[in-house]
């Protein structure tokens, strides 16, 4: 009968004068009858010694420590993710007790998911005037003006009446983005 392996595995078997068998001892760390064991869990009982973290194992245990730490001898000492290059960050990481967080330089922003970041995009506040077309860029942006605004934000009306050769015979009259001839009175 013990060459079908009856009873639980690691644990003897013997077989009996009377056709029947008999299992040994559960293996040290489990508790049963030899043919069912069942792991005793040490961490639930204060037995295990240790410090800071107890891990169930079967038939046994280890001490460790809680993620983002180490355990050297008895102490848990920071990972420092940043530094052993163990980060998800995109850009850049900041080491925190143990574990860490990401930022990002200027210009981007941190996306939900804390370890990407993506370019700001600067022209979503509108920041050209008088139909002026916004260019983003990485933490900055550029102005295409319309004619006749210049300015960072196309908030500057060109005076043509004094700046460029406007083309009037007679009266320049500079308007908002433009200018206008006029004639003296008398005349069309």
């Amino acid at each position: 009968k013990c060459a079908l392996d009856p009873c639980f595995p690691g644990v003897s078997c013997v077989n009996l004068e009377d056709g029947g068998y008999s299992c040994g001892r559960c293996p040290l760390g489990f508790f049963g009858n030899g043919y069912e064991c069942e792991d005793i869990n040490e961490c639930d009982t204060d037995t295990h010694g240790c410090l800071h973290v107890c891990k169930n194992l079967p038939g046994s245990f280890e001490c460790a420590c809680t993620d983002g730490f180490l355990l050297i001898g008895d102490d848990c000492l920071d990972v420092d993710e940043c530094d052993l290059e163990l980060d998800e960050c995109s850009h850049d990481c900041t080491n925190t007790d143990g574990s860490y967080t990401c930022g990002c330089p200027s210009g981007y922003e941190l996306n939900m998911d804390g370890r990407t970041c993506d370019d700001v995009d600067e022209c979503a506040s509108s920041p050209c005037q008088h139909g002026g077309q916004c260019l983003d860029g990485v933490n900055q942006y550029t102005c295409s003006c319309t004619r006749g605004w210049v300015g960072i934000h196309c908030q500057e009306d060109i005076d043509e009446c004094t700046v460029t050769n406007h083309g009037c015979e007679h009266q320049c009259l500079n308007t908002a983005g433009g200018y206008g001839c006029s004639c003296p009175d008398g005349y069309v």
